[in-house]
């Protein structure tokens, strides 16, 4: 692996146990995230980014169960450390998480300080103490009154307590933070500042990140490379520009396709994609998109496209896509 790999997700498959039978909810994802590196995960609800962010984590429920694949993190492969190794050398001292609803994911009866000094006692030979005042400084970091680490998850506003659960995920100093919708149920002036405070840190921490979200607009404004998902599987993985800009997938054009442009908002026409994602408890054969494709053959319905490499750092899984471009058939 290379040094400048931090993550190296190898052929992962992630299923969900269910009386009527398993649910495919991650299905062979292959990527790599580089040091100091952000990537945006795309893809409508119930598409497996969340299901592979908690496998990467190590937090699965208890009916999911990775059927195969391996996770290279800095040159080790997580999955074989026993949960207590995977406890005290990498679940929040180098891999944390910014959960999608911080006041869920804080104890509300704990002042904020005392969580955050106990995730980095736990990890790091420092005193309460040290820890107490790297919680106030991380507080002052991301634009909260240092003080204010003495209150109760409750005594913030819903931006406050988002902030706060950010500086937690940093409290070890971090190599990875995996960012779930850090900007859910905020008002779109709190989400602004929030995504500015996450490219500041990661610029100034030289951390990497993956960032989680339903907006692919704040992918193309944050993140360096973009991955698209469609019902458990991995579609497209490229720079931000290049997919944004010449989209190979069928599916990423349709979401690209659905949002609203500034420049020409008179002229252009919002188009969706018609249909809904499939039951992955019984996913379609072939191409789990070639139902809601305009451009699908029977090629796609019977034949399942591999992740090809079509440039460099760039994947796509379709028929039709090559590193001429895309070209299908008529």
């Amino acid at each position: 692996m290379s040094d400048d790999v931090l993550l190296d997700v190898r052929n992962l498959t992630v299923h969900y146990k269910t009386k009527s039978g398993p649910v495919h909810a991650v299905e062979n994802v292959s990527f790599k995230v580089h040091r100091g590196e952000s990537v945006g995960f795309a893809g409508e609800s119930g598409c497996g980014k969340t299901t592979l962010a908690s496998a990467i984590l190590r937090i699965l429920p208890p009916n999911a169960e990775i059927v195969e694949g391996e996770i290279w993190f800095d040159g080790q492969n997580i999955l074989e450390l026993t949960p207590s190794e995977f406890r005290r050398h990498i679940l929040w001292k180098r891999i944390s998480m910014i959960f999608q609803g911080a006041m869920n994911a804080l104890n509300p009866i704990i002042k904020i300080g005392e969580q955050i000094e106990e995730a980095i006692t736990l990890h790091e030979d420092v005193s309460p103490r040290e820890a107490w005042q790297r919680g106030a400084d991380l507080f002052q970091m991301v634009g909260i009154e240092p003080s204010r680490i003495n209150n109760y998850p409750f005594e913030f506003s819903g931006g406050m307590r988002q902030r706060a659960m950010i500086a937690m995920a940093l409290a070890c100093r971090p190599d990875l933070v995996l960012a779930d919708e850090p900007t859910t149920a905020l008002d779109v002036t709190i989400q602004a500042q929030i995504m500015e405070l996450l490219r500041e840190l990661q610029d100034t921490l030289g951390m990497s990140m993956i960032l989680i979200t339903h907006d692919i607009s704040v992918i193309a404004e944050t993140c360096d490379k973009t991955a698209i998902f469609y019902a458990g599987n991995l579609v497209e993985f490229g720079p931000v520009e290049k997919i944004f800009l010449e989209p190979m997938h069928p599916y990423t054009r349709g979401l690209i396709e659905s949002i609203p442009s500034i420049e020409n908002a008179e002229t252009r026409r919002l188009t969706s994609i018609p249909g809904a994602p499939p039951d992955l408890s019984s996913p379609p054969p072939g191409c789990r998109f070639h139902p809601r494709c305009p451009w699908a053959t029977e090629l796609c319905k019977v034949k399942v496209p591999p992740l090809n490499q079509v440039g460099k750092d760039y994947m796509v899984a379709c028929h039709y896509a090559t590193a001429e471009g895309f070209n299908p058939p008529g």
